[in-house]
Parts: structure tokens; sequence; C-alpha cells
């Protein structure tokens, strides 16, 4: 992967400030913006997939955007549903100690076990999530290639395009993870010192910093479909038109 022409592309597109802001306000929008970022995720994809040597795209047909990402959305959805129905016996398992009654050795037995219990379950959960993370770049993938809900369904496809990418796809996660983490503590360090240099005014410059980090969240999920893209393209996958 060309690690570098993904930090770069955005900024080599020359209306890159129009679209980075105005992505930036379609966020504002409860539910809607977030589906229509994905979508907007997928174009770059799928642009990325053809050779488009311009793969920032406008906003335009904003409804199908959002179409794109919130199909995306309820493919992941499908594969998180294993861990949602984890969650249920967790919360059952944590009742245990209720049913020792006045009996404080089988509450506290029950206690035990409810907490071991517990562990294990959210042990689980937190692994299937975690192997869900490293399955969505090739979700994203196949439906970039095929505009079908049914084609994120392929499990064997996803698994094996997962297991043959590994690598890649883990140095996505990671880079995301670091950039996120990076620009939350940068931010936090610059609400903190303008909150002590103008005390009455740290409200107004944390929701100020808080606008300003919407583009930013624009580039970084652009940022992760250049790199899906370009897992997809080297490995010959299909693109629709971007």
């Amino acid at each position: 992967m060309d690690v570098g022409k993904a930090f770069r592309f955005v900024f080599e597109d020359r209306d890159w400030v129009t679209k980075l802001l105005l992505g930036g306000l379609i966020l504002l929008i409860p539910i809607f913006g977030i589906f229509a970022l994905m979508g907007y995720m997928i174009t770059v994809i799928r642009r990325v997939l053809s050779g488009d040597p311009n793969p920032l795209p406008d906003w335009r047909e904003l409804g199908q955007k959002f179409v794109d990402g919130l199909l995306v959305w309820v493919a992941i959805f499908i594969y998180t549903l294993p861990a949602l129905l984890l969650s249920c016996p967790v919360f059952a398992v944590s009742v245990l100690p209720m049913l020792g009654g006045e009996n404080e050795d089988l509450t506290a037995v029950l206690t035990g076990v409810a907490g071991v219990l517990v562990i294990g379950l959210s042990c689980l959960i937190f692994l299937y999530t975690f192997l869900v993370a490293f399955l969505a770049p090739a979700i994203y993938l196949q439906y970039a290639g095929h505009g079908r809900l049914g084609a994120c369904l392929r499990v064997g496809d996803i698994v094996r395009f997962t297991g043959r990418n590994l690598g890649s796809i883990f140095l996505i996660l990671l880079l995301a993870v670091v950039i996120s983490a990076v620009i939350n503590v940068a931010i936090i360090l610059i609400n903190g010192a303008l909150s002590v240099v103008v005390p009455c005014a740290g409200w107004v410059a944390g929701a100020v910093i808080g606008l300003i980090t919407l583009p930013v969240a624009v580039w970084l999920t652009v940022f992760q479909g250049h790199l899906i893209g370009q897992i997809g393209r080297k490995s010959g996958l299909p693109s629709l038109q971007g």
C-alpha cells in the first residue's frame, strides 16, 4: 500500500477545502450525515479501484451516497448480530446473585460464578467485535464492487479476502487508531490551553474545536477509503462507476 498517497490525495484536489467543509456540515445532520459519509467513502473506494486519477468525489447525488452508506451499515450490523446476541446472556448472568436470596453462602457462590461468566462472555464479545473490524474492509469492497447488500453477505468471499490481506488490513486499522488518538490528544491539549488562557471562553473554544474536527473526520474517513481501495485494486477486484 502507498500510505503516503492516501495521506496526500485529498490535498492534491483543487477543491479539497470545499469538499471537506461541506462534508463536515453534512455530518451535522443527525443519522443522515453518518450514512452519507459512509457512502462518500464507498465512492472513494470505487474511484481508487477504477484507477481514477482524481479519487476525491464531490457531494452530488447525496441521496445515493446515503443509500450506499445505509446498506453498508446494514451489512456490518448483520455481521455484529452474534455479539449483540451474546450481550443478552451477560445481562441474564448478572442477576444470578439475586437468586441466592438471604443465603449468604449461596449468594457468594453465585456472585463468583456470575463474575466468571460475565468476564468470559465479555471477552467473547470483544474478540468477535475485533473480528468484524477486520472483516469491514472486505465488506466495503464487496459493496463498492457490486452495489448490492447481498454481495456483502458472501461470508466465504469476505473471510478469504481478509485472510489474504490480513497484514494490510491490520495496518489500516492501526493507522486509524493512532491518527484518531493523536487528533484527540491534540484537541484536548488545545482546548485545555485555551481554557487556561481565556477561562470564560473555554466552552466557546471547545465548541469551535468540535466543529473543526468534523472536516478532520471526513479526511480520516476518505484516508481509510483510499487505503481500502488500494487493497482491492491490488487484488483485482471490480468496481462500479464512482
